[in-house]
């Protein structure tokens, strides 16, 4: 999905339409900021709907030097002999831990 995001804000970006102030990626949405008295709403709308349609996103390439980092974890038993002092569970956002 972030490629996605990525290639998308690249794009809006290349358009260079007058009014945009800033694009934003992040992980799952672009930011687009502007200037309404520069560029109305309904016109960048219709920029940005346009460009949507123009492609299959989800099939963009990673950009070009992007580095996949893998991070292994591992909780409790000898990795993590004080998760046992812990009690419970914890839900932290879309992730959960829990010491069973």
């Amino acid at each position: 999905m972030n490629n996605a995001v990525i290639a998308f804000e690249t794009a809006a970006q290349n358009l260079k339409l007058k009014g945009v102030v800033e694009t934003a990626p992040s992980i799952k949405s672009v930011l687009v900021r502007f200037n309404p008295l520069t560029l109305y709403p309904a016109k960048l709308r219709d920029h940005l709907s346009d460009l949507i349609d123009s492609r299959n996103w989800t099939a963009a390439k990673p950009p070009a030097g992007r580095k996949r980092w893998r991070i292994p974890a591992l909780y409790g038993g000898a990795a993590d002999p004080d998760l046992a002092h812990r009690p419970g569970r914890w839900d932290i956002g879309n992730w959960s831990l829990s010491s069973a």
